[in-house]
């Protein structure tokens, strides 16, 4: 009978040194996309959509102040990022962003022409983008500042 190893994988200081891309949990289940900040980040960008898309639209809020979904979205990526990858938290947070933006902004809409069969156009329009881009800017400020927060209380207590 084969027992499972309790050090998975058994070589992890190679694997620590590969960056956040390479990290692996400790525990047998392989990890899964709530592990991260990419999907809660992909999740607030779509309903950060609803929040503020014009009214017109079906499920829609037509708000001015969709951006304050940001503040705490970012400020709990950064927290997060900062507490699972002290060490590489500038590359885990530029890759982690990144990859919740590619599900939100990009794999979401495209999801939205196949099951709905609305045009390309119509899925990046312009109220979109730019209510993206105040989500966004709101939300790097936000993360910038809890890390340089959170970097500041990590050094005062070293």
């Amino acid at each position: 009978m084969v027992r499972p190893s309790h050090h998975f994988p058994p070589n992890a200081d190679e694997h620590a040194s590969l960056g956040p891309a390479a990290i692996v949990h400790p525990s047998s289940r392989a990890p899964s996309l709530l592990d991260s900040a990419r999907t809660p980040l992909a999740v607030a960008i779509h309903v950060d959509w609803h929040v503020g898309r014009p009214s017109h639209h079906r499920l829609s809020l037509d708000s001015p102040y969709h951006w304050l979904l940001a503040i705490p979205t970012f400020a709990l990526v950064a927290w997060g990022v900062a507490r699972r990858w002290p060490a590489s938290a500038a590359s885990a947070g530029a890759l982690n962003i990144a990859a919740g933006i590619v599900l939100g902004q990009i794999l979401e809409p495209i999801g939205e022409v196949l099951v709905y069969g609305q045009s390309f156009a119509r899925a990046w329009e312009a109220p979109r983008m730019a209510l993206f881009g105040e989500f966004s800017a709101v939300g790097l400020l936000t993360y910038l500042v809890v890390m340089f927060f959170l970097g500041r209380s990590r050094a005062a207590h070293s």
